[in-house]
């Protein structure tokens, strides 16, 4: 599927940024002939995750090369988030919530409109605003929820070698 042909160059320049640099290396690496025609001179290890970047956007609509990896990104993507929203149907959620438990947690989690516009779901600039809201808000309070969870964590830790260290201390004081 042609995703890149429905995408703005701002989308496109959004999609470009997060693909992971060690995918856009490896990619490079692999094809050494085509990426030293849009870099000649170059090793695809020695170029920066900026330039990697740099690279993919300015190329992405007149090479076909870079073309076709960021809509193999897509796609890849795209299967991901569906097997995990198809995953949470078959577990029971009702489609909005399996979508809510999906989509903050993906790629597109910082700009879900990029997503919908991908999959051909139109909605309304109001549903959007509550979507986004929505994932900001379950975004929010997962990360709160694992900073709590790393602290629980720290302290039972810290507990454990305190206990530790006074039986220690405790036998080496004969009680």
């Amino acid at each position: 599927m042609n995703y890149l042909s429905k995408l703005t160059d701002i989308e496109v320049q959004y999609i470009c940024s997060i693909i992971p640099y060690k995918q856009v290396v490896e990619y490079f690496n692999h094809h050494p002939k085509e990426f030293n025609k849009i870099c000649p001179g170059f090793r695809a290890t020695s170029i920066t995750e900026t330039k990697a970047t740099r690279i993919l956007i300015d190329n992405v609509r007149s090479n076909n090369f870079v073309a076709s990896f960021v809509e193999k990104q897509i796609n890849i993507w795209l299967a991901q988030i569906k097997a995990h929203f198809e995953g949470r149907i078959r577990d029971g959620d009702n489609d909005c919530i399996a979508l809510l438990n999906t989509l903050p947690f993906s790629v597109f989690a910082d700009n879900a409109t990029i997503y919908f516009k991908l999959i051909d779901e139109i909605y309304s600039d109001e549903k959007f605003e509550i979507l986004h809201e929505a994932i900001r808000t379950i975004k929010k309070n997962d990360s709160e929820r694992e900073k709590s969870s790393t602290e629980s964590k720290n302290k039972d830790t810290l507990i454990a070698k305190l206990q530790s260290e006074s039986k220690k201390q405790a036998h080496c004081f004969g009680e």
